[in-house]
């Protein structure tokens, strides 16, 4: 699912039914790891979260390690694949629960399809945007209401650098 691979570089120890052991954790997330990663060392990491990292090291023992040599750990992604666990909108009262299965391919079909799964319009310019996009969209939306610093009048975004030009002249 696009959405969770934006959100998340690791799993949520509460989306889990039963309690995760620690040994699984990601050394850069300190979430599940997911598509774990083998390091010259017997860390783990997140396959996402290496790929974001610039560093060349193990965060945990700093033992060097060169990012494109590192390959996914079949056997830890095929062992957590088939722990139980709760629709990442558990908090927003989804009760979907199942396994996240082969390549999140249950997780995923059911994300596509939950209903808490939800894109909003923009209540200023209609745009469909992610439920986890709203802050992010709200801060450039150009139809947006927003106030002039200089006289507190309030335009739409896309109107006010106007509105400030015009001031600038008077």
């Amino acid at each position: 699912d696009k959405l969770f691979s934006k959100l998340y570089h690791g799993y949520k120890q509460e989306w889990f039914v039963d309690k995760i052991e620690d040994n699984y954790l990601c050394s850069i997330c300190h979430e599940i790891v997911r598509n774990p990663l083998n390091l010259s060392c017997p860390h783990l990491v997140c396959q996402l979260c290496i790929n974001r990292s610039v560093k060349t090291e193990c965060p945990e023992c700093r033992e060097k390690f060169i990012p494109n040599k590192s390959s996914v750990i079949k056997f830890i992604q095929q062992n957590l694949s088939t722990k139980k666990i709760k629709c990442i909108f558990n908090d927003k009262g989804c009760k979907w629960v199942g396994t996240i299965g082969t390549n999140e391919r249950n997780l995923g079909i059911h994300l596509s399809e939950c209903e808490y799964n939800c894109v909003r319009n923009c209540k200023y310019c209609s745009k469909k945007i992610d439920i986890y996009e709203e802050d992010e969209h709200d801060a450039i939306c150009l139809d947006k209401e927003v106030e002039c610093e200089h006289c507190n009048q309030v335009f739409p975004r896309k109107l006010l650098f106007i509105h400030k030009s015009i001031g600038e002249n008077n």
